[in-house]
């Protein structure tokens, strides 16, 4: 809890607040009366909106791209800075400008693709490819620009830029493995309802806006409260960001009090989220599965100012507004008191975070589910003495509870880009081995073979017919043949046993062999499946290429389309602009003939009527002549 202390509206006044150091001030209503109170940082009126972000937002921000939340909040009286603390100005920017442009700034060189994460509805978001995100971006930001503007569009595009922002903040833990994308959402809690401040405006059957409807709060799967149908505005650029909270900023309630001409009737909160998924191992595309899906959320709260309605002059509508500004804000005193209570005691007492709308939302907050910051805004005018007694003292309760910081989700990238160096790592060793062993098949194909063995058992058999009983040649040579040849099966069966002895050891070495062969096999079909997958990849992403290819032809056309109806708009405009311009030129003569003859009628006229008084004023200096002549024969 950091306390800041504003300008005097009056130099000549004296001041109820005086600074002792970095974390204490004093209160005095001016007699012997004094009230001290400590806070974790204080910042005179003198500080720069550089330097208290720097001191305040900066580490919020970095938290935000490590994937953690946090709630940052300005609270005070009516007309005590804390809008000029969140927003700024052009020339001071405050939190809020100077957050998106550090996360901007962050982000720049990973930033995903428009449309890549979408939205469910549910407060978490999903991925879709390059063409779908393609597809969509062409229905929302380029066919649109073909029709006419409605009255309920939020321009995406702002020309908004501001002049002292001159230090650009950057995170250095951004993990190139990943790809990030910025969602705006921008609510306000008024009169204890939330309304959607960038939500299309409904129109009804006489083309009138219709009155805003109030949203309602929900838990999602991580016990985080949020608001069910508000607007996520994707945004690429502080400058995108900040137009849209400027078009919120228009719908949002203020009304003009005694203490402030612009008082705030609400509580506003910008939430921005920054939503990031790991890359695939190969680094083209990002891996669909939800759970590596990590989406961080930083609220930016502008609370109302708490006022009392004697002070302020609120009557009527100003008094409900007041009394339910009070009220939540009272709710907001008693969940801290009681969260300090069971810190103090060690009880788990209920704390009534549904009695009020600002409470409830932020309930994952202040269970551990993100970083809790709050500027305490303090005017310095005398008489806001009672006043900042009551702020200071719910800012000395508040900072004294403690709650356990939940476990924040991480992408483990490191774990996914180690799992996929392991699987290149093997499957290049698997290839190296199939190489040996088909170097080594080859090497014992082309080797030499066993010679074919001769198994014949000698010459045929000659003519054995016996002509003479004394015949001595025939019969002795009969039998030395087939000893001959019994000689020879001999030497045979001792060779084809040999034979055998060879075959069956080699047989055996075959399947052994046989069993390398089909390993080698087995893993030639791994090889073959993995280059089937990234066959399969590269189809896909042929595949994107064409649907993206298809799209830019429908844009072409589109285009074309629109190209040649301007062309055809333009050769009409041109024709009527001949046209007019023939006639404009036969007016221009015709003008010039009736000018001419109005001229010498003119003059012709001109001319006769001058003859006329001419002959006029010769009657009368006739007539005066001889009246003088009669006058001098009368007194002559």
């Amino acid at each position: 809890v950091c306390a800041r202390i504003r300008n005097k509206s009056n130099n000549k006044e004296e001041s109820c607040i005086k600074v002792i150091n970095d974390t204490t001030i004093h209160l005095t209503p001016g007699d012997s009366k004094l009230t001290e109170c400590q806070f974790s940082r204080v910042f005179d009126s003198n500080v720069s909106q550089k330097r208290l972000f720097d001191c305040v937002a900066q580490t919020m921000v970095d938290d935000l791209v490590r994937g953690k939340n946090g709630l940052l909040f300005t609270y005070g009286v009516t007309s005590s800075g804390k809008t000029y603390t969140m927003t700024g100005s052009l020339e001071e920017p405050g939190f809020l400008p100077r957050c998106l442009d550090m996360l901007f700034n962050s982000i720049t060189a990973v930033q995903a693709s428009k449309y890549v994460f979408v939205p469910d509805g549910m407060n978490g978001f999903h991925v879709q490819s390059e063409a779908d995100a393609l597809l969509e971006k062409q229905e929302r930001d380029i066919l649109p620009q073909l029709t006419p503007k409605t009255p309920n569009k939020i321009e995406s595009a702002a020309t908004f830029s501001f002049r002292n922002i001159n230090v650009h903040y950057k995170e250095k833990n951004i993990n190139p493995e990943c790809r990030y994308s910025v969602f705006v959402s921008y609510v306000e809690i008024y009169n204890d309802y939330v309304y959607d401040l960038l939500g299309d405006v409904q129109l009804d059957p006489f083309n009138r806006p219709k009155p805003p409807q109030s949203k309602r709060l929900r838990e999602d799967k991580n016990k985080n409260m949020f608001v069910y149908g508000v607007s996520q505005v994707e945004v690429a650029s502080t400058e995108e960001a900040f137009a849209a909270f400027q078009q919120g900023q228009e719908r949002r309630r203020i009304a003009h009090t005694q203490l402030n001409a612009e008082s705030s009737r609400s509580h506003s909160i910008l939430n921005i989220r920054l939503v990031q998924a790991p890359l695939d191992p190969l680094g083209e595309d990002l891996l669909q599965e939800r759970s590596l899906i990590c989406a961080s959320q930083l609220s930016l709260v502008d609370l109302a100012g708490s006022e009392r309605m004697a002070r302020t002059g609120a009557g009527g509508e100003r008094s409900r507004e007041a009394g339910n500004i009070n009220s939540s804000l009272m709710t907001l005193r008693r969940c801290l008191e009681q969260l300090r209570e069971n810190q103090k005691n060690g009880s788990s007492d209920m704390v009534k975070y549904r009695n009020s709308k600002l409470t409830h939302l932020f309930k994952s907050y202040f269970e551990g589910h993100g970083k809790v910051k709050m500027v305490v805004c303090l005017n310095p005018n005398m008489a806001e003495y009672d006043e900042n007694i009551h702020v200071v003292q719910f800012a000395e309760m508040a900072q004294q509870v403690e709650v356990a910081r939940s476990e924040d989700f991480k992408v483990d990238t490191e774990s996914i880009k180690r799992k996929a160096m392991e699987a290149k790592v093997k499957a290049e060793e698997e290839r190296r081995k199939q190489h040996t062993a088909m170097k080594q098949l080859n090497k014992e194909a082309s080797g030499g073979c066993l010679a074919s063995p001769d198994y014949s058992l000698g010459q045929p058999f000659p003519n054995l017919e016996v002509m003479d009983y004394a015949d001595n040649e025939t019969v002795p040579g009969l039998i030395s043949m087939l000893e001959h040849r019994i000689g020879r099966m001999n030497a045979i069966k001792k060779r084809v046993s040999r034979y055998g002895e060879i075959f069956r050891s080699n047989l055996s070495s075959c399947t052994q062999h046989e069993q390398s062969v089909q390993q080698q096999l087995k893993d030639c079909e791994a090889d073959l499946a993995n280059k089937t997958k990234e066959l399969n990849k590269l189809d896909r992403q042929v595949k994107k290429l064409e649907s993206k290819n298809q799209v830019l032809t429908r844009t072409t056309q589109v285009f074309e389309k629109e190209k040649k109806q301007l062309q055809d708009q333009l050769s009409d405009a041109e024709a009527m602009l001949k046209s007019s311009q023939s006639d404009s030129r036969r007016l221009e003569m015709k003008m010039k003939g009736a000018v001419a003859n109005t001229k010498a009628h003119v003059e012709k006229e001109c001319e006769k009527r001058v003859r006329t008084v001419q002959t006029e004023m010769q009657e009368k200096m006739w007539v005066k002549d001889e009246r003088l002549r009669q006058l001098k024969n009368i007194i002559s």
